[in-house]
């Protein structure tokens, strides 16, 4: 980039020195030529930028990721077979990967086993497949978690980065929570309904684990837009634990078919939920 801004500097500077030079001895004449000297230059001038253009290399590096895959499981403590290949059409520069949880933000890793992450970042210049493992820690929270993997060339050319959505299982405790709830008003053929002036749902209940519970969610969304319209969690802990929420319809909210979920997680980040199907009519 640098020796092309210097070769037109280079190039306009020739031209003026000719212009003036021609114009100090041979005025007459000179003058009458110019304008061809000065397009026969601009030629020379854009045939050696458009030289330079073409010799850019906006090429992407092109990622092949065949291990891990989405859908892949794995148990804490165990490895991570990674098998990924890089091509590009002149020298790469490196690649990176990383791992990192799945989760939402709430109450759930506030106790407990840590996430899992993991980052690496790799200089490489020359087309390749790479095969390597990753320790998976003894004790990591359970759930979803995303490995991504993107790739860099030599003149800044980013790749499409490749990706897989994989579950770990905690090896310490995979046992899931328990969770019984119940809705008022009750569910009416599987389905809690309110209408007219009728807004409000009480949730009770108990979530027990073999070791301790420690956390609980409450969301309520609507199907159709997908508009999760309360998020609500809390902190637990125990053998058991009592759980109670009041849900309450803002009018503001469309009328229409609602999701009520209710989860519950342990010490290791295993999850168990409840689903309620509600109608809204104002």
């Amino acid at each position: 980039m640098l020796s092309m801004i210097y070769k037109r500097k280079y190039l306009f500077a020739t031209m003026l020195h000719l212009i003036i030079f021609a114009t100090m001895f041979h005025k007459t004449k000179i003058m009458k030529r110019l304008p061809i000297l000065v397009m026969a230059l601009g030629l020379v001038l854009l045939n050696a930028c458009s030289k330079g253009d073409d010799d850019k290399d906006t090429t992407k590096p092109v990622i092949k990721l065949s291990e891990p895959t989405s859908g892949d499981v794995f148990v804490s403590g165990e490895k991570m077979n990674v098998s990924v290949a890089f091509e590009d059409n002149k020298e790469l520069s490196q690649y990176k990967i990383e791992i990192h949880d799945d989760f939402d933000r709430h109450a759930h890793l506030k106790t407990g086993s840590p996430a899992f992450t993991f980052t690496k970042i790799v200089a490489i210049s020359s087309n390749g497949s790479y095969h390597f493992t990753i320790d998976i820690p003894a004790d990591v929270a359970a759930g979803p978690y995303h490995f991504i993997v993107n790739a860099l060339d030599k003149a800044g050319n980013e790749a499409d980065f490749a990706e897989a959505e994989f579950t770990i299982k905690n090896s310490l405790d995979s046992i899931a929570p328990t969770l019984n709830i119940t809705a008022s008003p009750s569910p009416a053929g599987g389905v809690i309904n309110l209408q007219g002036a009728a807004k409000t749902i009480t949730l009770n209940g108990t979530a027990g684990d073999n070791e301790s519970v420690k956390s609980y969610e409450v969301k309520l969304i609507h199907k159709a837009s997908k508009v999760n319209y309360i998020d609500k969690d809390g902190t637990i802990s125990g053998t058991s634990a009592n759980i109670s929420e009041t849900i309450t319809f803002d009018d503001a909210w469309p009328d229409g078919d609602y999701l009520l979920v209710v989860e519950v997680y342990d010490l290791k980040n295993n999850r168990t939920e409840v689903e309620f199907d509600v109608m809204r009519m104002k």
